[in-house]
């Protein structure tokens, strides 16, 4: 309440408690602003209440985000070792399953060398001394004088050997005070990586012995010895990535497998976050009649509507499945009477193992097509399930020339010069060397590949010299020329381009690029296909196909939260509502607080001008009985 300022007078006159008769007139006016603010406290509770639906929702969201595609369920792989202490394993990220026993009877190990030369230090300087080391595949490279300098130490070579990243590690080893060795180790394991290394300049003992020999992993396979070159190994048990840490006297049981466990957990997971959101929405819209108490949002059409599309998006059937695959009630998952979700996690389980792709597919979204030479790639949000035709008019083609070719003269070189859309380009030399069109063919792709040019194939058939990109389509553009101009082996000289795949979804037109048709109207939108198997340039292929496309269970239900979740779905646009409201509140109650201010000073002058009115009549009336008392006074007299 306002202060009483200058206006408080305090009953001097009157006798009255003016201040508390004031403060009670004002509480008297200020009922409708704690009505308005009541009921600003109750909106703010629905706000409140929002905020925990929302809460709930995160949590949903998170659940189904793992399991929405049916890919997803590809992370849910088990791989084990018998005897996880001599050899580890972990998924290598791939849906393939298998198991194998084997003995571990040699690990890989890498070549080591040490010199025979010490030093008293690591800043000890070099001198004249150098090193030369030759790999394995015969390249060798030099850390001499002329390339580390004069004033160069020993850490200066180790530091120059490790920057040269050349598969060979230097290390300074102080074997006690004052006595340094340079050791060299092989940064790889395996026979192939070995390396010599060889002093240069003035050494007092120049030998680079070899101290530990370079050694392959090797093992026993049902009697079969296998060799490695790494102690980690991708490529014996499909799904694995087997590390070996130590020798064994038995065999190894290595297995890879789908992990049922952790698919039925997610899925779980996920039908407990959507009883989360249920659960929470039934408690604020409840009403108990017997105690005539009602939740925060009972009666809230936005919280039925909610609740209505989670609980529509998991019984209603799928569209682009048949009969009970259709259903969720098939795979035990169906809500209970009290409006909860029940799972019935054995029937989940027999799923997963009867069929786990399959089952994955129906929790997801997933695609298929009834042509092995086609693949569904992906659908976004906008496109409907359903069953689809796709009719394919035009193959995709890769951008392709053909020259004859004809071995140069002793003494002469002819350059082929390859220009690729973006304006670079790598020029090839040919001479008399390369007798055949397979020779300059294996010389062409030697060539690009040493120049990580990675975007033609080169091939030869008889005399005919044939140069195709890798990539399909319009945007495989390259030309070949002679590198000073003009032909060369009688190749086109003019661009050549590949062509898109062209077709159309449901006798709509659709978009290709490249080897890839995508939907660009209609339920389609979006949907795209890769039409692979297609014959090269020049060899028209038409071809007619059906594409599924589903969204699975749980990807329905993450359809349906999009309309619940952001700035635009039903909780956000539930709390704006409040929000406006608790602003309009909030307006008319500090419209009623200023009118109260003013109200409140208007009262205080009115009890101020009864009191000085009073005081005057009392002044006046003291006075009046002065004086008749003083008159009363003389007649006695």
């Amino acid at each position: 309440m306002a202060s009483q300022g200058l206006f408080s007078i305090g009953g001097i006159a009157s006798g009255l408690d003016t201040s508390n008769i004031i403060e009670q007139l004002l509480q008297l006016e200020r009922q409708p602003v704690k009505r308005l603010e009541r009921q600003q406290a109750e909106l703010t509770k629905t706000k409140d209440a929002w905020g925990q639906v929302n809460t709930k929702l995160s949590s949903l969201r998170s659940a189904t985000d793992k399991i929405n595609r049916a890919d997803r369920f590809d992370a849910f792989m088990s791989v084990t070792s018998s005897n996880p202490d001599a050899v580890s394993v972990i998924s290598s990220g791939t849906t393939k399953t298998g198991s194998l026993s084997f003995r571990v009877d040699q690990l890989a190990q890498a070549q080591q060398r040490s010199a025979g030369e010490t030093f008293e230090s690591r800043t000890e300087a070099l001198g004249d001394r150098g090193l030369q080391i030759t790999l394995n595949g015969g390249a060798t490279h030099d850390f001499g004088v002329d390339e580390l300098g004069a004033e160069a130490t020993l850490d200066d070579l180790v530091k120059a050997v490790n920057d040269a990243n050349i598969g060979v590690r230097a290390t300074a080893l102080q074997v006690e005070a004052g006595e340094f060795r340079l050791v060299l180790d092989a940064t790889k394991t395996g026979e192939a990586n070995t390396f010599t290394a060889t002093s240069t300049g003035t050494w007092t003992d120049g030998a680079f012995d070899e101290t530990q020999a370079a050694l392959d992993a090797q093992l026993t396979v049902g009697g079969i010895t296998v060799t490695r070159s790494s102690n980690t190994i991708t490529d014996l048990v499909d799904g694995a990535t087997i590390t070996l840490n130590q020798t064994t006297d038995t065999a190894v049981n290595v297995t890879a497998q789908r992990d049922i466990d952790g698919a039925v957990e997610a899925v779980t997971g996920f039908t407990d976050a959507l009883n989360g959101v249920i659960s929470t929405i039934a408690e604020l819209t409840k009403y108990d009649p017997e105690t005539e108490e009602a939740g925060v949002l009972q009666g809230d059409a936005s919280a039925r509507r909610l609740v209505d599309n989670l609980r529509r998006s998991i019984t209603r059937p799928l569209a682009g499945l048949t009969g009970a695959d259709g259903l969720a009630s098939s795979l035990g998952i169906s809500f209970s009477r009290d409006g909860s979700l029940q799972v019935d996690e054995a029937k989940i389980r027999q799923a997963f193992t009867d069929d786990f792709a399959g089952t994955a597919a129906r929790f997801g979204r997933s695609g298929s097509t009834s042509d092995p030479a086609a693949l569904f790639l992906s659908a976004t949000n906008a496109t409907a399930p359903g069953s689809y035709e796709v009719e394919v008019t035009q193959a995709a083609s890769v951008a392709a020339a053909e020259g004859t070719y004809v071995q140069p003269e002793v003494g002469e070189e002819r350059t082929i010069r390859l220009t690729r859309a973006n304006g670079s380009f790598t020029d090839i030399t040919l001479d008399n060397s390369h007798a055949t069109a397979d020779a300059a063919a294996a010389h062409i792709r030697a060539t690009l590949s040493a120049a990580g040019v990675s975007a033609f194939d080169v091939t030869a058939d008889g005399d005919t010299l044939a140069i195709a990109t890798v990539a399909f389509g319009s945007a495989a553009r390259f030309s070949v020329s002679d590198a000073g101009g003009g032909a060369v082996f009688g190749f086109d000289t003019t661009e050549q381009t590949g062509t898109d795949v062209a077709g159309t979804i449901n006798g709509l037109a659709a978009t290709g690029s490249g080897r890839t048709l995508t939907g660009s109207t209609g339920d389609a939108t979006g949907l795209s296909v890769r039409v692979s198997g297609m014959p090269r340039a020049g060899e028209p292929d038409e071809g007619q196909f059906t594409l599924d496309w589903t969204r699975g269970f749980v990807g329905e239900l993450s359809q349906a939260l999009r309309q619940a979740e952001g700035i635009n779905g039903i909780v956000s646009r539930a709390r704006q509502a409040v929000d406006r409201q608790v602003e309009i509140y909030q307006t008319r109650i500090d419209g009623f607080e200023q009118r109260l201010v003013s109200r409140e000073a208007t009262i205080r002058r009115q009890f101020v001008g009864m009191e000085t009115m009073l005081g005057q009549l009392n002044a006046q009336g003291n006075w009046l009985g002065q004086q008749l008392a003083g008159l009363s006074g003389g007649q006695a007299q």
